[in-house]
């Protein structure tokens, strides 16, 4: 009799949902642990930057470090990090020296120097969304660059002062928002080209942060206020060029906190326009703006809002308040709590300043000067890792690359990887295939350049016959090429075609 075991991708079942598995102690980081960003997850590697010099990277599972600050970061380089292909690119933003301010792309492996591009000043959090094809969009304080992510040419450069940057669900389009005006540019992202843009209706808001979603065949863009004074939400809808709400009953982000999108709702960590009233994560309408439900999540007086993020009917976020100082998982609907982290952290302050991630049903927060702390999540559906491809960079909800494995125990005979089912496909489709004997494994995508652009699968695996779904919704239509590699030397590809 054939018994079937779903396989999930990650999973802890030796903890509690909340419960701490690893912590990396701030005095084993450079900086002393300081960290003003958010890190990056990427190849089960967590990348970790410091706030004055400091770059680490940790084994996500175990918290170990792999390799430590080979650069010398010097003086305030607190740029989120991003990551694709196998490299990492992060801005050294050195306020004691102009000068020495430059764009960075590291190997992911080693930590080693691949490029870098001198005299170049990113905006701090700035987004810097990367394209499957390899292309790197980051703004300077003047100019808004295309960079190859290979050898760091400038494929193309558009003057003018920028800061958010997205990219759209079909990977044709970029979105960016002006830094000194209230109005949003799309542009091809191939060239630079301008398509449209509009100008927000008040024209003294400062936009903090976007997010984009591509909802019901529909597209939204979500636009963030980051001041006091002008305190207005907006969404628009794309296809019409125009504004379909706006809302000054919610609040405003601090430190280019970004909104996060879950189908039909939205979520942020605000401050309210009352100085002393409480930071309070809201959910709210994505279709009307209208306030749905709101958490406590800080004492007054902070001087950044938390991050969000939503997955799988739930929200994760960190409070720093005197009832309760920990990592939360809510409940999506009504903000009831699920469940909140033990042991709680040890002191509300200092913050964590940048987005939670998550990561095989594991959560990850980092606490400035307090260290990197890694939860069981329970059984999540979804990664939320934050790498370079425009997907993760900004916070918009996709469905997971692979949502589960099934193991048909039953011995095979030889290794086989089988032709997926449906092909054409749209947006997802089965593979399956077969393993004689036990042994490491990868399945990964690749373009018909040859260039690999997902990694699926990369794990110890039994013997067995397996069979995974893979969630396209991100890619664009074309033939893309699926191969599994074994430890054993066994390789094999396949093509398949996805049309939209």
């Amino acid at each position: 009799m054939k018994k079937l075991l779903f396989i999930l991708l990650v999973g802890n079942f030796l903890f509690a949902q909340g419960e701490l598995i690893w912590k990396k102690d701030a005095g084993e980081l450079p900086s002393g642990g300081s960290s003003w960003s958010t890190p990056l997850i990427m190849n089960n590697k967590i990348y970790w930057a410091g706030q004055d010099k400091g770059l680490a990277a940790l084994d996500a599972e175990t918290g170990d470090i792999v390799w430590i600050d080979t650069l010398n970061l010097y003086n305030g380089t607190y740029d989120n990090p991003v990551g694709y292909a196998g490299k990492i690119f992060i801005s050294r933003n050195d306020y004691m020296n102009s000068s020495s301010r430059s764009l960075l792309a590291l190997d992911a492996e080693t930590g080693n120097l691949i490029w870098q591009k001198d005299n170049f000043y990113a905006a701090n959090r700035s987004a810097k969304p990367i394209g499957e094809d390899g292309k790197l969009y980051a703004a300077s304080d003047d100019t808004l660059f295309c960079f190859d992510i290979n050898d760091g040419s400038v494929v193309w450069r558009k003057a003018g002062r920028y800061s958010n940057l997205l990219i759209d669900y079909n990977g044709v389009r970029l979105f960016a928002a002006r830094s000194d005006s209230a109005k949003i540019e799309v542009m091809y992202r191939h060239n630079g080209e301008l398509a449209w843009s509009i100008n927000l209706p008040n024209p003294d808001v400062s936009v903090a942060s976007m997010a984009y979603i591509n909802y019901l065949w529909k597209e939204y863009l979500i636009i963030a206020p980051g001041t006091r004074q002008n305190p207005v939400f907006y969404c628009m809808d794309i296809a019409a060029q125009s504004i379909l709400w706006n809302s000054d009953n919610i609040g405003y982000v601090g430190n280019k906190a970004s909104p996060v999108i879950f189908e039909d709702k939205v979520f942020a960590g605000v401050e309210k326009t009352t100085a002393s009233a409480p930071q309070e994560i809201v959910a709210f309408s994505l279709l009307t703006g209208t306030v749905l439900w709101q958490n406590p999540a800080r004492s007054s007086g902070a001087t950044n809002t938390p991050f969000v993020l939503a997955l799988d009917g739930k929200v994760f976020y960190q409070t720093s308040g005197d009832s309760l100082n920990a990592a939360i998982a809510a409940d999506m609907t009504d903000g009831s709590i699920l469940w909140n982290s033990q042991p709680e952290f040890q002191n509300p302050w200092p913050l964590v300043w940048g987005s939670p991630l998550l990561y095989y049903n594991k959560l990850y927060l980092v606490k400035d000067c307090e260290g990197i702390f890694c939860y069981d999540a329970g059984t999540v559906d979804g990664v939320w890792t934050m790498q370079g491809c425009n997907i993760y960079a900004t916070n918009s909800y996709f469905a997971p690359l692979v949502t589960s494995i099934k193991n048909d125990i039953k011995q095979p005979e030889g290794f086989m990887l089988h032709q997926n089912y449906p092909n054409p496909f749209n947006p997802g489709t089965t593979i399956k295939y077969a393993l004689p004997t036990a042994g490491y494994i990868t399945i990964s995508i690749y373009n018909v350049l040859g260039e690999e652009i997902r990694e699926l699968v990369s794990e110890n695996q039994s013997a067995g016959n397996y069979e995974l779904y893979f969630n396209a919704s991100d890619l664009t239509s074309g033939i893309y090429i699926y191969r599994l590699k074994t430890s054993t030397g066994f390789s094999n590809s396949r093509k398949m075609l996805l049309i939209k």
